[in-house]
């Protein structure tokens, strides 16, 4: 993908970021409950306001729906 990107004179985070339609469901499990088949724990819900990420933010756009 860098590759196409640089060839095209466009940025492969911010096609990783927002181009595209890939989807993912995210979902919350009680605490104990067997994780699915082909999921992976991305994070968790703790008591307080607001959203913390344990890695350095994206400052990417995301998906623009129009």
């Amino acid at each position: 993908m860098r590759r196409e990107a640089t060839t095209l004179g466009l940025d492969p985070l911010h096609l990783a970021l927002s181009g595209g339609d890939d989807y993912e469901l995210c979902f919350t499990l009680p605490v104990g409950e067997e994780l699915p088949a082909d999921c992976a724990i991305i994070g968790s819900v703790e008591e307080g306001e607001g959203v913390s990420c344990d890695v350095d933010p994206c400052d990417g756009p995301g998906f623009q729906h129009f």
